[in-house]
């Protein structure tokens, strides 16, 4: 029985608010094949796939007779452009603007995609009849890579959308010190936007100067009263006023400070009391090692975080005094997460050194950070098993009888982990299995060597450990979750990718 049959023998299915709630259960593809059914079927089912999918800029103006001239780039790298091959019919446009009039969510690629798709736009190819419409006037959400030279003029946001917007992202691309004037700008035009209130804003960039640090500022003061998520993945100076907001709604907050000292100190003691309902906390420090004692960052108790992510320059530094102290600090804490930036060359060269301990954690914390947050349920940390008294785990790889575990802990990110020595391994597993619950999700990721050949001071590539079907496909690390799963009784470990939930908390 052919669709059509069934959709004649059933009105209801003809009733757009009945369709509507069938599709909401659907995914894109069926999506695109109901638009094929019937009139009625492509209104719903195309109102609901372009409005409930992130669109990329260059899928909607595919609508348009656009034409892909490729020359020659830097580096001989071939660089894409669009322009229009003519002007558009009334038709094409008014197609155009009724798939423009649905979308809630807009994004441009920027650098972290291949050169191949972001490609540049030709900037009349927006100007041309957008006059003075609202070209996205249910946008909801935009994520845009601020461009160079010949791109969609990013100062054009203000006319793409409406007070509507929610979560705006900007991001600097390549020739990032072209662009302050740009995001300037931008940001002034937004301001403009009468009655805009965003739930969520992003900015990144390598660097910012002091001009544009103020507008960045101002923009975020407009926005006091209802920004609820911040992402600054900018460095910012103490004296910066990006450090001396006063956010009395916001809950998660990324920031990237410089190693501490007195005016850091005051300046997070500020951002503390200025946000005090922050709960979750990511956290760069630049130029220096992570460590509870330095000036500012002991601050951060102060928030009753349930998320806490840090990341350093340097090193991590966590002390069993460390631990308790957060611990104290944020009893209700789900999520903790560490890791270092050191850059990532050859391992041979870190064999038989002491490197390890300064960008990766004592496997003997794992014990500390389990036992202390009794509330976690996912962790993100290196570690790595020395034979050092201070660190070597206190049980014995003897034990055969099944270990309880009453920890809440399902999700291990163990990132570039090493394991000990062969004799010491079990040791290792049994440990593991005293601190950790049974029936864990665990991800790995390892170091290869990068494209351009082997070389001492090459950076090596971080890249996802490999699986096959939950189990790990490295013999050595696969025994030892064996092990863990035998002291278990039994329950089955998870090995593969996790994927980042954030209760659509971040942009």
């Amino acid at each position: 029985m052919s669709i059509k049959t069934v959709i004649k023998g059933n009105k209801a299915l003809t009733v757009p608010e009945i369709l509507r709630a069938i599709l909401d259960h659907t995914t894109p593809p069926t999506l695109a094949s109901a638009a094929c059914v019937s009139r009625t079927w492509s209104s719903v089912a195309l109102d609901k796939l372009w409005s409930d999918s992130d669109v990329k800029v260059i899928d909607l103006l595919q609508v348009l007779p656009l034409e892909l001239i490729v020359y020659e780039g830097t580096e001989g790298v071939p660089s894409p452009y669009w322009k229009l091959q003519r002007d558009p019919t009334d038709e094409e446009w008014i197609r155009f603007q009724s798939y423009a009039s649905c979308i809630r969510s807009l994004s441009m690629p920027g650098q972290d995609t291949k050169a191949a798709d972001r490609p540049r736009f030709d900037p009349s190819i927006t100007e041309w009849k957008l006059k003075n419409d609202v070209l996205f006037p249910r946008l909801r959400r935009v994520e845009w890579s601020i461009p160079t030279k010949i791109a969609i003029p990013s100062s054009g946001l203000s006319s793409f959308t409406t007070s509507g917007l929610q979560e705006l992202s900007l991001t600097t691309i390549s020739g990032w010190w072209t662009a302050p004037d740009v995001v300037t700008s931008t940001l002034h035009d937004l301001m403009t936007i009468e009655g805009l209130r965003l739930k969520k804003f992003k900015f990144k960039a390598p660097s910012v100067d002091p001009n544009l640090e103020h507008t960045i500022a101002d923009f975020i003061t407009t926005q006091k009263d209802t920004l609820q998520a911040i992402e600054l993945l900018t460095p910012c100076p103490p004296a910066s006023p990006l450090l001396r907001q006063s956010l009395g709604n916001l809950t998660a907050l990324d920031i990237h400070i410089p190693h501490g000292d007195a005016e850091v100190a005051i300046a997070v003691q500020a951002l503390v009391e200025g946000c005090p309902r922050v709960s979750y906390l990511r956290m760069g420090i630049t130029a220096g090692i992570f460590d509870l004692d330095i000036p500012g960052l002991r601050a951060t108790l102060g928030w009753q975080l349930l998320s806490f992510d840090v990341w350093s320059s340097e090193c991590i530094c966590l002390s069993k005094g460390h631990i308790a102290d957060m611990a104290s600090a944020w009893p209700k804490l789900k999520k903790l997460g560490f890791k270092c930036s050191m850059p990532m060359i050859e391992p041979r060269i870190y064999v038989d050194t002491l490197v390890p301990s300064r960008w990766r954690i004592p496997l003997s914390r794992l014990a500390d950070i389990i036992s202390g947050f009794s509330e976690l349920e996912e962790l993100c940390a290196e570690f790595f098993y020395d034979l050092n008294e201070e660190s070597r785990p206190p049980v014995s790889s003897h034990s055969s009888s099944p270990i309880r575990c009453g920890s809440r802990l399902r999700k291990l990110r163990l990132g570039r982990s090493t394991l000990p020595r062969s004799k010491e391994r079990d040791t290792m597993g049994v440990y593991m299995a005293a601190f950790c619950p049974p029936g864990l999700r665990i991800q790995r990721s390892y170091l290869k060597p990068p494209p351009q050949g082997r070389g001492i001071m090459i950076p090596w590539v971080e890249a996802e450990g490999i699986a096959v079907a939950g189990r790990d496909a490295d013999p050595q690390w696969n025994s030892l979750f064996q092990k863990m799963e035998d002291l278990h009784g039994g329950a089955s470990i998870w090995v593969g990718s996790i994927p980042e939930e954030d209760d659509g908390v971040w942009f």
